[in-house]
C-alpha cells in the first residue's frame, strides 16, 4: 500500500487545503526571537502539514501560531511532529511536516473550528 495512502487513512478529521501562513519553532525555545515562517499545505481541527527548512524528528514538540482570515491575531498551538519527510522534488533542503495539535488557543478554539468548517464547505463546492 502507498505510504501516503496508510498515511490518509490515519487522518480523524477532514483537512482543507489551503494557504495559511504559519510560523514554528521548538517548544518554550530558550531562542525566543527564532521563528521559521512556512504556508500551511493543508490543516484540520487536529493537526496540519507544512514545509520546512528545518529538519525535526517525529516526536519533538513546537510552538506554532497559524493566522487565519477570521482572526485579528494568529492563533497559538503545541504541536508534535507526527513524521518529517524529506523532499527531493522541491530542491535544497526541504521537509514535509506533518503536526498532531496537543494544545490550542482556547479563546480562539470556536473561532477555529468554524473557519476550518467554512473551508471545508468551500472546498467541497469546487471539487
Amino acid at each position: 500500500m502507498d505510504e501516503e495512502i496508510k498515511w490518509l487513512s490515519k487522518r480523524l478529521h477532514p483537512r482543507i487545503s489551503w494557504s495559511f501562513t504559519v510560523r514554528f519553532k521548538p517548544h518554550e525555545s530558550k531562542n525566543r526571537g527564532v521563528w521559521g515562517v512556512a504556508l500551511v499545505k493543508n490543516i484540520s481541527v487536529g493537526g496540519c502539514y507544512f514545509y520546512s527548512n528545518i529538519p525535526y524528528k517525529a516526536g519533538q514538540i513546537l510552538d506554532l501560531e497559524i493566522k487565519f482570515p477570521a482572526l485579528m491575531e494568529p492563533m497559538r498551538f503545541v504541536g508534535e511532529v507526527k513524521r518529517c519527510d524529506y523532499d527531493q522534488d522541491r530542491g535544497g533542503d526541504i521537509y514535509g511536516l506533518g503536526i498532531h495539535f496537543l494544545e490550542m488557543d482556547e479563546s480562539k478554539k470556536d473561532n477555529f473550528i468554524k473557519t476550518v468548517e467554512f473551508f471545508l464547505r468551500k472546498q467541497s463546492k469546487v471539487k
